[in-house]
């Protein structure tokens, strides 16, 4: 089976690509870029489309899904739309407003699925990277553990185009609370990693560049 339409069950009875198509570019890539490459990927078959508020281009991808599904070639529930909580918007209150500021760029209902893309708040504002005067990285402190209960909001939103972000799974906190579990289990071959995170009900994502080493 070609591994494009091959799915993996979430916990909650969803299905999840286990290939995607990451959108991630350097600022110097044109965004109309972002726009072509999507076209491009779903219709070659990608069903899993990975994206993010900084990235800067949801609005370019947004327009590749709905291209797509306009020419018929998917419809939105073949697509599985993943976006990211950055930064900048950890405070429990500004998680909503995050999510609907990506979906007023991608112009979709809704998106699948709702990840903190960095497990370390910074200074809330337009700033993706704020600064102070010296040049550092200005932090905020936020409990991430009550940005992980606002994810509760999914319960009374859900059931497809009537439920904006109706499936809010916060995998990379997870990763962030236990990454030193895993960094203990190193001398793990990937095999045994793999069935350590499947008999605790985890799904692993693996992540690699395609063309280009970006390093992210």
């Amino acid at each position: 089976m070609d591994p494009k339409h091959q799915r993996r069950e979430l916990n909650d009875g969803r299905f999840i690509p286990v290939l995607g198509f990451g959108t991630y570019a350097p600022e110097e890539v044109p965004k109309s870029e972002a726009l072509e490459a999507t076209k491009f990927a779903i219709g070659a078959g990608f069903r899993h489309i990975d994206c993010a508020y900084v990235y800067q281009n949801e609005e370019q991808v947004g327009q590749a899904i709905r291209s797509k599904i306009a020419d018929g070639t998917v419809k939105r529930d073949d697509i599985f739309y993943t976006s990211k909580l950055w930064a900048t918007f950890l405070r429990p209150e500004l998680v909503r407003p995050a999510l609907e500021k990506s979906l007023k760029d991608l112009q979709l209902d809704y998106v699948d699925l709702y990840i903190i893309h960095f497990p370390m708040a910074m200074k809330p504002g337009e700033d993706p990277l704020p600064k102070d005067e010296n040049g550092k990285v200005i932090f905020d402190t936020v409990d991430l553990c009550s940005t992980w209960e606002v994810s509760l909001w999914r319960r009374e939103h859900r059931g497809g185009s009537q439920g904006r972000g109706h499936l809010l799974h916060f995998f990379h906190l997870w990763e962030w609370c236990v990454d030193h579990r895993i960094q203990q289990l190193t001398s793990f071959k990937k095999a045994a990693m793999l069935v350590w995170c499947g008999g605790n009900h985890y799904l692993s994502v693996y992540r690699g560049t395609k063309g280009r080493n970006l390093g992210h």
